[in-house]
């Protein structure tokens, strides 16, 4: 095999450092950044700026990517892509900088004023818990424990909150939009209905590389949320069009990355799902007869996260519900 001179693998890695105390690069210009606690996210080096998808679970992970970017590039960060409304991808959001343009798709904002919402209750429920917790130690009262890790669940969500809102996208996409970063660009397209009613990738053509925020779960049970709009025919007709691309690099919004054969995991897991709940409905058992009856599918050997499957069964179960209903 040939050697690549001496100097040229000097120069390669002046401009693309391999990686900086928690990221690393995994194609030209694209760094992963690591040891965060929730999904994956990714910046792009381009010779006019930095593109940043996904922000991290809370305000000090979202310092941790500023700072990370800063360790390889001093160049300006221009876009910040949320991919969906959901909190361990947009808590971090509040440490960028001034000036970066954050995307998202249609209803994007919703979501994340309706987040802001419970950001500014929190004191007030704090503060009543913690009047509940002191009564029931004086009273010694049954009941304590429960309230007491009630207590610490809600300081550690004050904590992920943080003190400063989420910046509200300026841009909102329904369908698809090119950016530039000088030499490169970026694309990012509304991917909804699927695990969010807000949910979007991101696309680096000059790489063949995808992120496909939580349309993908590599390795893990999928997150379901019914409320925010989960609709499991619309993602697995959204993943057949990821599909369609050929992503050589698939970089999912949580778990390992891929290639293409992880988009086709994913939808064969929700295909099951879906024919697993159907089949359910079809012989008359309630929502919460097929939660317990349906314990397993076909592929899931080896997925973490399996007592997501109950959520999972009944988000897909209400759907159908409201399909059926729906005029």
């Amino acid at each position: 095999m040939k050697r690549l001179p001496l100097l040229l693998v000097t120069v390669l890695l002046v401009v693309f450092p391999l990686w900086g105390a928690n990221s690393k690069l995994l194609a030209p210009g694209l760094y992963q950044v690591t040891s965060l606690k929730g999904g994956n996210v990714l910046f792009y080096v381009g010779s006019s700026g930095v593109a940043v998808v996904d922000s991290g679970t809370a305000p000090a992970e979202g310092k941790t990517v500023v700072d990370e970017i800063r360790s390889v590039t001093d160049k300006p960060i221009l876009y910040l892509f949320l991919t969906h409304g959901h909190p361990d991808h947009v808590q971090g959001a509040c440490a960028f900088p001034e000036g970066t343009l954050v995307v998202g798709s249609q209803g994007l904002d919703k979501a994340l004023l309706a987040m802001e919402k419970a950001r500014q209750a929190l004191p007030a429920r704090i503060r009543e818990q913690r009047e509940t917790v002191e009564r029931l130690r004086k009273e010694n009262a049954q009941g304590i424990l429960a309230e007491e890790k009630r207590l610490q669940d809600l300081l550690e969500e004050e904590k992920e909150y943080g003190q400063s809102p989420i910046p509200l996208p300026e841009l909102l996409v329904e369908g698809r939009i090119t950016l530039s970063l000088g030499d490169r660009n970026v694309e990012f397209l509304s991917a909804s209905p699927s695990h969010t009613s807000d949910s979007g990738v991101v696309l680096f053509p000059s790489i063949n590389a995808l992120h496909t925020g939580d349309l993908v779960f590599s390795g893990i049970y999928p997150y379901f949320d019914f409320e925010g709009g989960c609709d499991s025919a619309g993602w697995i007709a959204q993943l057949k069009k990821l599909q369609a691309w050929s992503p050589r690099l698939v970089i999912p919004g949580h778990g390992d990355l891929g290639g293409a054969e992880i988009l086709q995991a994913q939808a064969t897991l929700l295909e099951e799902l879906r024919r697993e709940v159907l089949s359910a409905r079809e012989r008359g058992l309630s929502r919460e007869e097929a939660i317990k009856s349906i314990r397993t599918l076909p592929s899931d050997k080896g997925l973490r996260w399996p007592e997501i499957l109950p959520r999972a069964v009944d988000a897909v179960y209400r759907e159908m519900d409201r399909k059926t209903t729906a005029p």
